[in-house]
């Protein structure tokens, strides 16, 4: 239903500023906006919804509107799932909704303050309009997220082999996690291989003083402590609210033309290069399991990413694409044996090298 909106906005001559799972902002100012980003009327807005009624299967008193007005107001977007709605006021920004994409995972940094997410917006859109704005003192935190304990590995990681059943991680658990760490300087662990896990600790004060253990490494091996600056010796480097705040809004779109660009975006053509057979779905009598490549953006097409395939399945060659994308060997490793789809990120900065730069990465 989603595509048919899409589609039918762009053919009343209108466009999106964002699409977020069920929802579409619609563009309907046509002052203060960029040459080019085309705009509707509220009138053409509305028939739209009304012509979607024809596929409301709900009784009009339990649904009255198939697609009905969430919210109206100002549009802050910088991808397809970071935006903010907002009106301009006497007193500075009234927020009217806002994303969390991106920045959902991460621990609440200021648990006494108003909404974290909702100060980080409002700042970013005070500084947009030119309003003064000062950095929360939340902003030198390190930014650690929230993640639960589903997995044997991540179980193990954190349960050394003397530790008491009743002090020890147990299954379902909240850990907590440092999502941007790199190892100290001269640890033989490559930056790839290092994901730090720790104690569950809700309260910021206290983050970096968590021992910290690496997933890669042994129960028993010795734990790591944290620093927001980057050359403290015998201390693992994570970001600040500050560097990872500052890194959401420059999210290239992987997905469109000219991901980096302001302004209409349009979305890039999608190839699809086979089937994947999930489950227990039989072909011959005898269990199935397939997958595809999907080549995403400008400049990526079927041939090259048949070329990055090869390039993953060499060890040396992938070890170095790992180091280079940030994803994983074991990760990689999958993809090489076409047991996982290559992931978006890598096919585009891959399309991004040169010939040169491509051939370099053989062994």
């Amino acid at each position: 239903m989603l595509a048919m909106l899409q589609r039918t906005v762009t053919d009343a001559g209108g466009s999106y500023a964002f699409c977020d799972t069920d929802s579409m902002a619609i563009v309907t100012r046509t002052s203060d906006l960029p040459n080019g980003i085309p705009a509707i009327s509220r009138q053409k807005v509305t028939a739209i919804q009304r012509r979607f009624e024809q596929l409301n299967p709900y009784s009009n008193s339990a649904v009255p509107r198939l697609l009905k007005t969430e919210a109206t107001g100002l549009c802050y977007c910088v991808a397809s799932k970071r935006y903010a709605l907002y009106r301009l006021t006497d007193g500075g920004i009234e927020l009217i909704r806002y994303s969390e994409h991106g920045l959902g995972h991460l621990q609440n940094p200021d648990p006494t303050g108003p909404p974290w997410i909702a100060q980080y917006w409002a700042r970013s859109l005070r500084l947009a309009h030119g309003i003064p704005s000062e950095e929360p003192s939340w902003y030198a935190l390190p930014a650690l997220a929230q993640t639960t304990v589903t997995t044997p590995g991540l179980l193990n990681s954190m349960r050394p082999s003397r530790s008491h059943h009743r002090r020890a991680v147990k299954p379902f658990n909240f850990l907590t996690t440092a999502p941007t760490s790199r190892p100290p300087a001269g640890a033989p662990v490559r930056a790839g291989d290092f994901r730090l896990v720790g104690p569950w600790q809700p309260e910021p004060s206290q983050w970096s003083n968590l021992k910290f253990r690496n997933v890669s490494e042994p129960a028993d091996v010795a734990t790591y402590q944290i620093s927001t600056e980057w050359s403290v010796p015998q201390r693992a480097a994570v970001d600040c609210f500050g560097d990872y705040l500052g890194r959401h809004q420059q999210r290239s779109e992987h997905k469109v033309t000219g991901g980096n660009a302001w302004g209409s975006l349009t979305s890039s053509p999608l190839q699809a290069r086979g089937s994947i057979h999930l489950g227990k779905e039989r072909a011959g009598g005898s269990f199935v399991r397939s997958t595809s490549a999907m080549a995403y953006g400008e400049g990526t097409n079927a041939q090259l990413i048949e070329t990055l395939q090869q390039h993953l399945a060499c060890p040396c060659c992938r070890s170095a694409i790992a180091e280079a994308t940030g994803y994983s060997t074991r990760h990689l490793a999958r993809v090489a044996k076409r047991e996982s789809v290559i992931p978006s990120p890598v096919a585009h900065w891959y399309a991004q090298l040169t010939q040169d730069q491509r051939r370099r990465l053989r062994c």
